[in-house]
């Protein structure tokens, strides 16, 4: 009989990571950790604030939402290295459910005296628990089935509907009397021209810094260029352009909790 001492000691399997033991914590793994929740947290709150405008909610909403779900995923996720945030394709989703709530012909008319804000929470909260028993039941494994082409064009076609969102604010589109489309009926704060020229250069230096910053050996590592990006042009905005359009937040704590407690459903009927 072989002496079970004697055997080799297994290696950790590739099917089973958590077996394998846990990196020791270094300063350049302190520091690496800190900037990368520090980047996930100003691209949350940023995305944040720009879907829940996108959606019809606000950006408060949105920014909320954005510390829910980081909230929700540390305390549930599967794994230690996993982060969530705001995503995109329910944005247009949310929009549409917003769009019937408000619209004159759609929630009044289908629930007479329903309150519009009651009726989007309890339709977001539904497609949680759904999501949730989805989870609880494994069913997420059915997207293998789908093909890749179709998860593609769903993914294009919603990034292309955010496009167009943002391009008819930034450009203050907005219906005219006869029934079209012009340019500057609702602009934002501070014109099209300011409120225009920050969001190119977002959009540049999202696409440039990266590739600017993997040069750069010693510090590119450890900065992101998304980090850069939002740090650089929140500081050229506030001491630049302080007419351009700018997040309104609530005007305390107080109101804060007020607001949420409003959007809290009491009357149920069926």
């Amino acid at each position: 009989m072989n002496d079970p001492q004697a055997l080799p000691a297994p290696e950790p399997s590739a099917e089973d990571p958590g077996s394998a033991p846990r990196p020791k914590l270094t300063g350049k793994a302190v520091v690496r950790n800190l900037v990368a929740g520090l980047t996930v947290s100003f691209v949350a709150i940023s995305l944040g604030a720009a879907f829940g405008e996108l959606s019809g909610r606000g950006a408060t909403a949105g920014i909320l939402s954005a510390g829910v779900i980081a909230f929700i995923t540390a305390l549930f996720g599967g794994t230690r290295i996993q982060c969530s945030g705001p995503t995109a394709p329910m944005t247009a989703v949310a929009l549409t459910v917003v769009t019937f709530a408000n619209a004159p012909d759609g929630l009044t008319k289908a629930l007479p005296g329903a309150n519009p804000d009651h009726f989007v929470n309890v339709v977001m909260i539904l497609t949680g628990a759904l999501l949730a028993l989805a989870a609880l039941f494994r069913l997420g494994k059915f997207i293998s089935l789908v093909p890749k082409v179709v998860i593609s064009g769903f993914m294009n076609g919603i990034a292309v509907l955010i496009w167009i969102g943002e391009a008819k604010k930034l450009l203050g589109a907005g219906p005219t009397e006869d029934g079209g489309l012009a340019l500057n009926v609702s602009p934002l704060a501070g014109g099209i021209g300011p409120n225009l020229v920050i969001a190119l250069a977002a959009l540049v230096l999202c696409f440039t810094l990266p590739s600017l910053l993997k040069r750069m050996h010693h510090i590119g590592h450890y900065i992101p260029g998304t980090l850069v990006a939002i740090a650089l042009l929140t500081a050229v905005v506030h001491f630049g352009f302080p007419e351009a359009a700018r997040v309104k937040m609530g005007a305390s704590e107080a109101s804060l909790v007020e607001h949420i407690r409003t959007q809290i459903p009491t009357d149920w009927s069926f």
